[in-house]
């Protein structure tokens, strides 16, 4: 084999004539390097939900008003619309959310000014689960 017949073609046409030769990086370091940040991530990630949940139980102390209560139809169909992964909402910056909810009013699931952050944050963390997933499988 000479330089000018050498490419990828040819090289793999020898290692097929010769598997005992074949030698591959494995990128062992690297992987392993980029499993922890997967696991990172997914650590920031499930820390920022906390948060939300955390926003969430101060607005509504009653259980059945909070966006983590149970899964709910309207949950599925806004999810197929995020595209973009929500910004965690500060005590001090965040206008969209209220400093109080009326615990008298009815307001449900369906009208929690936090339910669009938490299916934000729920959508990011699983399309993070799964690629860390096919990493590691």
């Amino acid at each position: 084999m000479t330089a000018s017949t050498v490419n990828y073609t040819k090289f793999c046409e020898f290692l097929a004539l010769a598997p005992t030769e074949l030698s591959l990086l494995r990128f062992q370091e690297l992987n392993i390097r980029n499993l922890l940040f997967y696991q990172a991530e997914l650590i920031d990630l499930e820390r920022q939900l906390r948060q939300i949940e955390e926003i969430d139980a101060s607005l509504y102390p009653d259980l059945e008003k909070r966006v983590n209560y149970r899964w709910t139809e309207q949950m599925a169909s806004k999810s197929s619309l995020i595209t973009q992964p929500a910004a965690i909402p500060s005590s001090s910056t965040n206008q969209n959310i209220p400093t109080q909810a009326n615990s008298n009013s009815t307001t449900s699931v369906a009208n929690n000014p936090v339910t669009d952050l938490y299916i934000e944050k729920i959508m990011q963390i699983r399309t993070t689960l799964m690629a860390y997933s096919k990493q590691i499988a």
